[in-house]
């Protein structure tokens, strides 16, 4: 996954390895005691490198992050968790490309509805689509039902189970 992040140049190299743990283990690597966890599961940095285009965020680095194909499996919504995960809650960071290993690739063949039959199936044509995650974990479930009406009724297209 290479992310674009803002960053001044003496402080990017550790913001990169940050943004690798957040994205896998979401802790310090030294809290790890499995050494199989902080060797095939822990994202590591692959490259960084002076972005071509700030794309609004100032002096930018394009950071290459290696994520294990194993935490992803055969489940979209924690490949999508993978590439955004918490990091997409800051405003100096945007995800700007995504080289999937084969092995992830042969498990997500496409979506039977393609984008038109999602656009058909949710009435979002010549419209942005739009999303949102339900959240807490741990509600009730007629709760997390009655938020779900709210997120619908205010026009929302998809709501997205967080966990």
């Amino acid at each position: 996954m290479t992310y674009r992040v803002s960053a001044p140049a003496g402080e990017i190299e550790a913001r990169a390895r940050a943004i690798a743990l957040e994205q896998s283990i979401e802790m310090a690597l030294e809290a790890v005691t499995n050494p199989w966890v902080q060797h095939h599961v822990a994202g590591r940095v692959q490259a960084i490198s002076a972005a071509t285009a700030g794309g609004g965020l100032g002096d930018a680095f394009d950071v290459v992050i290696a994520l294990a194909a194993v935490t992803v499996g055969d489940n979209p919504a924690q490949l999508l968790s993978m590439l955004f995960g918490n990091v997409s809650l800051q405003a100096d960071l945007e995800l700007v490309d995504v080289d999937l290993p084969d092995s992830v690739l042969a498990a997500f063949r496409g979506p039977n509805h393609g984008l038109a039959g999602l656009r058909a199936l949710t009435g979002a044509e010549g419209r942005a689509l739009t999303c949102t995650a339900l959240k807490p974990q741990g509600a009730p479930s007629a709760e997390l039902a009655e938020l779900c009406r709210t997120f619908t009724d205010a026009g929302i297209d998809v709501v997205k189970d967080d966990h």
